[in-house]
């Protein structure tokens, strides 16, 4: 089988990073933000007798559920787009290559990370509030969770701008690879990697000698 370009793979993975980033930062903002309009379910809980710990394993729950939901859906919509991909790229990936051991293990436990991740904080500190404040919906205690909300909108565009520079700069190279004028006739040209792999001179220019009497051969150019 052939092999990529391991830059290729690493320049793809830093991308996939990137969109992993600006999803779970989304994801945890509106998720903490929702968690604000549940301060008198959390007093409520409380007020009948729920301990922290339960409300925090509640938060924890429902954010696995939803991730889970959500890769559900990632993985039909990679199905589903996968030939188009192979078209597009003239690559032959299957959706069985696709779910080998390697692979699912690393979704779960990016899934699971990701779950963690939105439900920790929000879980940990509206537990804490008593439940008469809880009950008063008591938004004045709520700033440090606000900074965070806060911090993950910049990370959250940060990012965007970013992946958008990107791919317009991205974008405009192929335009130019693609248009460009080369200045020669790129057709009915062979090239040979690195000749200077024949050693001396003389074996270089020996070997340019007996191309030209090739049939059908006009010039022959060498650099380094």
């Amino acid at each position: 089988a052939q092999l990529g370009n391991i830059k290729n793979i690493y320049a793809l993975l830093l991308v996939s990073l990137f969109l992993i980033m600006i999803t779970v930062s989304n994801f945890i903002n509106l998720y903490t933000s929702s968690s604000l309009n549940r301060l008198k379910e959390v007093g409520v809980r409380k007020a009948i007798g729920a301990l922290s710990k339960q409300l925090r394993t509640q938060f924890l729950i429902e954010t696995s559920l939803i991730t889970l939901i959500a890769l559900g859906v990632a993985l039909l919509i990679v199905v589903a787009i996968l030939p188009v991909f192979n078209e597009l790229t003239g690559k032959g990936l299957s959706p069985v290559s696709l779910l080998n051991s390697t692979i699912l293990q690393f979704v779960v436990i990016l899934s699971l990370s990701i779950s963690f991740l939105s439900g920790f904080y929000p879980s940990a500190y509206l537990s804490r509030f008593k439940s008469i404040d809880a009950l008063k919906g008591a938004k004045k205690k709520v700033s440090p969770i606000m900074v965070w909300r806060k911090g993950l909108v910049v990370l959250q565009f940060s990012v965007s701008a970013i992946m958008i520079t990107l791919s317009i700069v991205a974008l405009r190279q192929v335009n130019l690879i693609q248009n460009k004028s080369l200045g020669f006739d790129k057709e009915n040209i062979i090239t040979l990697a690195n000749p200077y792999m024949l050693g001396s001179t003389d074996k270089i220019m020996a070997l340019k000698n007996e191309l030209l009497t090739v049939p059908g051969v006009s010039q022959i150019s060498i650099t380094g």
